[in-house]
């Protein structure tokens, strides 16, 4: 039962020959729960991955329309400018459900990565240089290691950078300090 995780949710517990009837009774219980564990875990990865599809085209086309009448509005207008600003929504819906649809390809073990050599020093610093744009209060503290080169999926990875960034500009506090630091030890970044 210990070795069940959510990626062999599949696994079962095999019946002991000759254990006592309150054992199998055990077995069979846990049995079933990861039955049923295992239908739920498929039916939300399911939804997850129907969701962010189904969302993907009524997304796409809102954001033609809207390009469209951003172009037919006049220049500097009122209009183009609201449109503009539901350009910017709808591009930041399209961001959530492709990162759903990442979440549930993942969950799913599908997620392929597309590894390349990425250097790393470069990533850290870029999101430093966008937590000084959008974030000008916050002071910034750095320890970055240069030319350190990994082995990554380099959109994967930077969207791991940035949210972590993200992270810590949203739940950080007026002037507070957001510190980064990258080394390179031994084969660990």
């Amino acid at each position: 039962a210990e070795t069940i995780t959510a990626q062999g949710l599949d696994k079962r517990i095999p019946p002991s020959a000759g254990a006592d009837a309150e054992l199998s009774r055990l077995v069979d219980v846990i049995n079933r729960m990861l039955d049923r564990l295992e239908k739920s875990f498929k039916q939300a990865l399911r939804f997850s991955a129907d969701a962010a599809h189904e969302l993907k085209t009524p997304l796409t086309i809102l954001q033609g329309v809207l390009d469209d009448a951003v172009q037919h509005a006049a220049t500097g207008s009122e209009a183009q400018r609201f449109y503009g600003e539901l350009i910017e929504e709808v591009q930041r819906l399209k961001t959530i459900v492709q990162k759903l649809l990442i979440l549930a390809r993942a969950d799913a073990g599908e997620l392929a990565l597309n590894l390349e050599s990425l250097d790393m020093s470069a990533v850290v610093e870029s999101a430093i240089e966008d937590v000084g744009a959008i974030a000008p209060n916050l002071r910034l503290e750095k320890r970055i290691a240069s030319h350190v080169i990994v082995e990554a999926d380099p959109d994967l990875l930077r969207q791991a950078v940035q949210n972590l960034v993200s992270n810590a500009v949203k739940y950080n506090v007026e002037g507070g300090l957001i510190r980064f630091e990258l080394e390179a030890r031994n084969r660990e970044v």
